[in-house]
């Protein structure tokens, strides 16, 4: 099908600009192989998909806002970013964690069953050759590939839709459940974030949590006075030692902040809370106690190891 996008600005103000891209993506009518062998033609269907450009005063991002309408089934749908960085790795967050995988494929001709290439991820994937690099900043998509093209192409799935169909020792097919077919409208938030250096001083994973967790205004009585109009419960420096979770403890004894380090290296990090502190502890997952951790005040300083996720117990002086 050869359609031709519909470009027009929509919005140019002073602390936005949007634009909007407008096109019609065809599926072509082909025939499928299902798991009990049988095959199963498929018609051809028109997928409408409308692109959001959102360009903001003082941000590094592109973001999109990607609204489609899913009428065709078996099929997988993604959207491509050539990034043209000759790198020789990818980078995808996962649990606690940034994974680093090798961009090149080995040689699988003579496997009975070929490698994956598809990966997950979390909020972002990267691609870098440590002087420059490009990020795909995501909001609820998990899979991701990167091609070993020239221009080392990311591309991300959108859609995955496919028949419901059970393999154990015989095979049920439950071809009249649409669930997995992704069928109605959809809408994506993604975004663009091309960086110098590597994804860890590029402050990737920083971009990505700001992509996921944007400003919340909320409106409140007046502070008391003292309480500074500008202040955080808690501060956690450098932005690459992660913030997990700040929960009560489980013997409502203190409260647990859990930090992580994904980087390679050790991190040296700072954690300042509003409060002066009355104990600080180490703690296991299970928040047994480890060992005790000094503390200035309201400040704790401490080295985090490549990989490690360290959990603190805290209380407070009343």
């Amino acid at each position: 099908m050869k359609s031709k996008p519909k470009i027009k600005l929509i919005e140019n103000g002073s602390l936005a600009a949007k634009v909007l891209i407008q096109h019609k993506f065809k599926i072509p009518e082909r025939k499928m192989k299902i798991f009990s062998g049988r095959k199963v033609n498929i018609k051809s269907f028109i997928i409408p998909i409308d692109v959001e450009l959102i360009f903001t005063k003082f941000s590094r991002r592109i973001d999109l806002k990607i609204r489609l309408k899913n009428e065709g089934e078996n099929h997988r749908l993604r959207i491509l970013f050539p990034s043209g960085i000759n790198a020789e790795y990818h980078y995808g967050e996962g649990q606690f964690d940034v994974v680093k995988r090798e961009i090149k494929r080995i040689d699988a001709s003579n496997w009975i069953e070929p490698p994956m290439y598809d990966f997950p991820l979390h909020n972002f994937v990267d691609v870098n050759d440590g002087q420059k690099g490009l990020a795909i900043l995501v909001d609820g998509l998990k899979e991701y590939e990167v091609f070993d093209d020239k221009k080392r192409t990311i591309a991300l799935t959108l859609l995955r839709a496919f028949s419901y169909v059970i393999v154990p020792s015989s095979v049920e097919e439950y071809l009249d459940m649409k669930g997995s077919q992704c069928l109605g409208e959809h809408t994506f938030r993604i975004s663009i974030y091309p960086h110098s250096n590597n994804w860890d001083e590029g402050k990737v994973f920083h971009e990505a949590i700001k992509f996921n967790q944007p400003l919340l205004l909320v409106e409140t009585n007046n502070a008391t006075e003292n309480i500074l109009k500008e202040t955080s419960f808690v501060q956690i420096n450098p932005d690459n030692l992660i913030f997990s979770c700040f929960k009560k403890s489980e013997d409502e004894k203190g409260f647990v902040l859990r930090v992580y380090n994904p980087t390679d290296t050790t991190i040296n990090g700072e954690i300042s809370f509003l409060w002066n502190l009355k104990s600080a502890e180490l703690v296991t997952l299970e928040e047994k106690k480890v060992q005790s951790i000094n503390f200035v005040s309201n400040k704790i300083i401490l080295d985090v190891a490549p990989k490690k996720i360290i959990s603190l117990k805290v209380d407070f002086e009343k």
